[in-house]
C-alpha cells in the first residue's frame, strides 16, 4: 500500500502500480473496515492526503491518527510513504523527518529505506545530492535542486540544500546512512552486504539513483532483505519506490507488467483549474492562451462562486476551453487550502450545471483540498497520458460524480502544450 503527501503524487503512484499489474485502488481518507470489506479483486491500496502542506504540529497529530488506523485495520507487507521527487519538504511544513520520527513511533518501524532518485521523471540522487531536470528532450537541463528555477524559489517549502541527509537531518534526530551509486554499481550482492551492515548502524538508509536500472536493483535487494528479516516495509520516497517494488513483483510473476492501453479519447468538455506557481505551469497556461483558451482569474477565497460558474457556463456555450487560476501565485503566498476548496466547490458547480466531463488539476499543495471539496471518495486508474499524470475516474464516491475523469499534474510535469492536448 502507498499514503501520498499529495494528490498529484498519489495518481502517480497509482499509475505506476497499475502498470506493474496491481489492481489498486486510491482513497482520499484511510478506507475503514466497511470500505475495504467491499472491495473486490484488489491487492494495492492507496490514501491521497494533503500532508505536504501542513504545519509540522498539525501534521503529526494527522500521521498519528492515520498511522494508528492504517496499523489497526490494514495488513500490508510494504508501506510506502510517497513524497514529490523534488523532495519537497521543510522543518516547518511538510516535514519528512516528522513522517520519519512517526513512522518509528506509530507503525514500530525498525528500518526506512529513502529512495533518493526518479530517473523516469528526470530526478537523480548522487551521493546523496539531488538534482532535477526542466524541460524535454532536447531542450531539458539538470540542475541542482537548490538552483532549480522552480524550487529554489517555491512559495512554501524553497529548495535552500541539494544534500538530502544534510537537509532531512534538520527536520529529526533520527540518524541516516547513504548506499551510493557506486556500491549499487557493484551488484545485487555488495548492495544486499551494505543494507545489512548500514541496518545495524541506521534506521534510515538513503540510497541513490541515477538509472531506471539503479531503481531495479534497489528494489530486488530491498524485496530480498525485507523478506528474509521479515520486516514490515515504511519506505518513503517518489514513485520509483512503487516501480522497484513492482519490477520485482513482476521478476517473481507476483504480478504481470501491463503495457497495452487505450490512447487518451478527446473530451471537449474539460476544464483547467491551476493551483501551481512553477515556471513550466506558467509556460502552459501561456500557450494556452495564445491557442485560443479562455482565462478565468479567481481570489482564493472566492465569495461570488455562483458567479465564476455562470461565466464560465456562458464561454462553455461558445464552445470554448477555459483554464482557472488566481493569478501569479509567485509573488504572493496562497493558502493552499482556501484556493483548492475554492476549486473543487467551482468543479462541482460545473459539473452540476454544464455536464464537465474531465477536469484537470495542476499543482500538488492546492490538488489535494480541491479533490475534498469536489466530494472525492476514491480513484482508479483509467489510462496514461503524460508519465507521472495519468487519467483517473472516479469510483466509490457521489453518482454525480462516479466516472469523471480526472487528471492531476504536479507543477513541473510536462510540456508547454500539455493543457492543448488533454
Amino acid at each position: 500500500m502507498f499514503y501520498a503527501d499529495d494528490f498529484t503524487g498519489a495518481t502517480d503512484e497509482l499509475e505506476v502500480l497499475a502498470k506493474s499489474g496491481a489492481n489498486v485502488i486510491l482513497f482520499v481518507e484511510p478506507p475503514t473496515k466497511e470500505q475495504l470489506k467491499a472491495l473486490r479483486n484488489i491487492n494495492a491500496i492507496g490514501i491521497a492526503s494533503n500532508n505536504r502542506a501542513l504545519n509540522t504540529n498539525k501534521l503529526v497529530q494527522k500521521l498519528s491518527t492515520d498511522f494508528t488506523q492504517i496499523k489497526n485495520h490494514i495488513d500490508y507487507n510494504y508501506l510506502h510513504y510517497k513524497i514529490c521527487s523534488t523532495f519537497d519538504s521543510a522543518p516547518n511544513v511538510g516535514s519528512i523527518g516528522a513522517v520519519i520520527d512517526q513512522g518509528i513511533k506509530q507503525l514500530n518501524a525498525t528500518f526506512i529505506p529513502i529512495i533518493g532518485g526518479h530517473p523516469s521523471l528526470g530526478r537523480y540522487c548522487v551521493f546523496g545530492n539531488l538534482f532535477a531536470k526542466v524541460g524535454t528532450g532536447n531542450a531539458s537541463t539538470v540542475f541542482r535542486i537548490d538552483r532549480h528555477p522552480s524550487m529554489k524559489n517555491h512559495p512554501t517549502t524553497p529548495a535552500l540544500e541539494s544534500d538530502l541527509i544534510e537537509m532531512l537531518g534538520k527536520q529529526t534526530k533520527t540518524k541516516f546512512n547513504l548506499i551510493d551509486w557506486t556500491i549499487i554499481n557493484q551488484g545485487n550482492a555488495e548492495i544486499g552486504l551494505h543494507l545489512q551492515q548500514q541496518n545495524e548502524k541506521a534506521k534510515v538508509v538513503l540510497f541513490d539513483a541515477q538509472t531506471v536500472n539503479h531503481i531495479n536493483k534497489i528494489g530486488a535487494v530491498l524485496h530480498w532483505h525485507l523478506s528474509l528479516h521479515n520486516i514490515k516495509t515504511f519506505a518513503i520516497g517518489p514513485s520509483s519506490v512503487a516501480q522497484a517494488v513492482g519490477n520485482a513483483f513482476n521478476k517473481r510473476k507476483f504480478w504481470q507488467e501491463q503495457n497495452e492501453w487505450k490512447s487518451v479519447s478527446k473530451q471537449s468538455s474539460t476544464i483547467v483549474f491551476s493551483g501551481s506557481c512553477s515556471v513550466v505551469t506558467q509556460q502552459q497556461i501561456t500557450t494556452a492562451l495564445q491557442n485560443g483558451f479562455e482565462e478565468i482569474i479567481v481570489k482564493p477565497n472566492e465569495k461570488n462562486i455562483h458567479l465564476v460558474i455562470k461565466k464560465i457556463s456562458e464561454i462553455y456555450k461558445n464552445k470554448q476551453q477555459v483554464i482557472i487560476h488566481s493569478g501569479k501565485r509567485s509573488q504572493k503566498k496562497v493558502n493552499p487550502e482556501t484556493l483548492g476548496s475554492t476549486f473543487g466547490k467551482i468543479a462541482l458547480g460545473l459539473i452540476q450545471s454544464s455536464r464537465v466531463k474531465r477536469i484537470v488539476f495542476a499543482g500538488g499543495d492546492t490538488s489535494s483540498f480541491a479533490a475534498k471539496a469536489l466530494g472525492v471518495k476514491a480513484l482508479q486508474f483509467k489510462q496514461p497520458y503524460v508519465q507521472g499524470a495519468p487519467i483517473c475516474k472516479v469510483v466509490y464516491s457521489n453518482k454525480n460524480i462516479n466516472g469523471l475523469e480526472l487528471n492531476f499534474k504536479g507543477g513541473q510535469v510536462g510540456d508547454d502544450n500539455y493543457f492543448l492536448n488533454i
